[in-house]
């Protein structure tokens, strides 16, 4: 379902939506920093992962693995877990033509999978969502469903301004979701051309792409 090796990755959605945004970036992130340091992106922005763990604590959780050198341990955890019918997994590790994707969560429905992508921005209506954030869900989208993983339906999920939290380790209510499925097509089609593409970038034979 996944790459056998841990490391055999050259992208993420982070990097692919930089290179989205100029190809220059993306050479400049591949060429001026270590891989160690992109996989670090990953884990970027002040989310409320952390809640939304704490929301349901049975799910497997596997956002502490964190480096490159954890990442076969947790990508093994994820094939277990899938393989068990775990009902949730936190940030599992899936690895498909190159490309690197840990989910903020994966819920497990009645003929497959709900795939999550948490946003800290509270979001009011469908055309608030921002296009990078539905290109972040279609990547992950084109990954899982390339390793197997039947996704039915793909959910941006935000916290709920008006949560108040008691303090008494519930946190029902502080979720809101929009399922974006529809939405996403179309983008998922395109992925696999900037993957190919972006990949060039980082070989170090290929110049700098030229754009000011």
């Amino acid at each position: 379902m996944t790459s056998s090796k841990a490391s055999d990755y050259i992208l993420t959605k982070t990097l692919i939506n930089n290179g989205i945004k100029c190809p220059k970036r993306l050479w400049l992130d591949f060429n001026e920093r270590k891989k160690t340091d992109l996989t670090s992106q990953i884990y970027a922005g002040n989310r409320f992962g952390e809640k939304i763990r704490n929301h349901d604590t049975s799910g497997l959780d596997l956002s502490k693995f964190k480096k490159d050198e954890e990442l076969l341990e947790a990508l093994n955890k994820t094939r277990k877990a899938i393989n068990d019918e775990c009902k949730k997994i936190y940030e599992g590790v899936f690895i498909f033509n190159d490309t690197l994707v840990r989910p903020d969560v994966l819920k497990k429905s009645k003929d497959g999978w709900e795939l999550w992508e948490a946003k800290i921005k509270k979001i009011n209506n469908l055309e608030e969502i921002e296009e990078t954030h539905l290109m972040d869900i279609a990547i992950q989208y084109y990954v899982l469903s390339s390793c197997d993983i039947n996704i039915t339906c793909a959910k941006l999920i935000y916290p709920d301004g008006e949560f108040i939290y008691q303090e008494d380790g519930n946190y029902e209510g502080l979720i809101k979701s929009f399922d974006v499925t529809k939405l996403i097509q179309d983008k998922c089609k395109e992925v696999p051309q900037y993957i190919e593409n972006f990949k060039k970038l980082a070989s170090p034979s290929v110049d700098c792409p030229d754009i000011t």
